[in-house]
């Protein structure tokens, strides 16, 4: 769905260059050719339709709400979640839209500079915070361990 706008500025450059090449096409032949050009244009587009649409049809994939569930049924209450663009958008659309789990933060490291990681990890730890992460590699520092918890594929974060 994030690539949406970036189909639709496409398809605006495709229309125009399919513009140009009609132009172009007519030019070139008697205009009797020209309206089968446009049905050939149109027929190799909704072929292309069919046929691949069922690589692209994902309405039937419920792994990313399933692995969102899983993760928040397994943090304890008051629980900071340090993700990636992967899982806390699932989060937080089940905490804030289905209100599932509100006692549980989300930290998305996406938005969080490199630099300022381990001055969040003091944060949370400061204020007694659990925390879990799916980015273990993300968070790596001195003085700070992790424990795969396999019921949710993630890590506890321990920090000494």
């Amino acid at each position: 769905l994030m690539l949406v706008p970036t189909y639709l500025i496409w398809g605006l450059w495709v229309a125009c260059g399919t513009a140009a090449a009609g132009r172009q096409f007519a030019r070139w032949t008697p205009e009797a050719l020209v309206p089968r050009g446009a049905v050939v244009l149109l027929v190799l587009s909704a072929a292309n339709l069919i046929m691949n649409f069922g690589y692209a049809d994902i309405s039937n994939d419920w792994s990313a709400r399933l692995r969102g569930e899983a993760i928040l049924r397994r943090l304890p209450p008051g629980t900071v979640y340090i993700g990636s663009h992967a899982d806390v958008p699932i989060l937080d659309y089940l905490r804030l839209v289905e209100h599932q789990r509100p006692d549980v933060e989300t930290v998305n490291l996406f938005f969080v500079p490199a630099a300022s990681r381990a001055q969040l990890l003091a944060e949370h730890r400061r204020r007694g915070h659990l925390m879990y992460t799916s980015q273990p590699d993300l968070l790596s520092q001195d003085g700070v361990a992790f424990a795969f918890d396999a019921e949710c594929e993630c890590y506890r974060i321990d920090c000494s």
